[in-house]
């Protein structure tokens, strides 16, 4: 009996171990869209991170070049915080990143240069915001009927 307590305890440990979050201090390389960047140097250098809660206009979409050099603007010159909460399918850390207090995620989707996006069922992080930037035709509002990154992947892909 003893003995499958240890071992309880010690996968209780080691669950608890992988649930950490990952938090560190970074400098841009590759900013390829609007929500996802590579990091440069450091431990995780060339580590993907996917901004998460927000999904910027693919490559080849209207408003996908503003959305990339609105990101890049805010942090390609200096070093931000990446709070890493979970890691994608695709590898790439799921993140929030902040330049001081501001979380660039958030600003984003305020600008109206991505949209607030569920995943795994998770509700919008910044719904209110995406609203507010659709009411007053910022960024990709501007557009009478902009097409949501996640309509525009599903018709290429058809």
């Amino acid at each position: 009996m003893p003995y499958l307590m240890i071992i309880f305890a010690f996968l209780a440990i080691c669950s608890a171990e992988d649930q950490k979050q990952i938090n560190f201090f970074a400098k841009a390389g590759f900013i390829p869209d609007g929500d996802t960047v590579f990091v440069k140097g450091g431990k995780y250098d060339g580590k993907a991170l996917r901004l998460k809660g927000i999904d910027a206009p693919e490559r080849t979409q209207a408003f996908s070049n503003k959305s990339r050099l609105s990101l890049v603007s805010k942090i390609s010159k200096t070093q931000f915080k990446v709070v890493v909460h979970e890691t994608d399918k695709y590898g790439r850390f799921l993140a929030t990143v902040y330049v001081g207090e501001r979380n660039i995620n958030k600003e984003m989707v305020q600008e109206g240069w991505a949209w607030a996006y569920t995943y795994k069922g998770v509700t919008e992080l910044y719904e209110a915001e995406m609203k507010k930037a659709q009411q007053e035709k910022l960024g990709l509002w501007k557009d009478s009927e902009p097409m949501a990154p996640w309509d525009f992947r599903r018709k290429k892909k058809n």
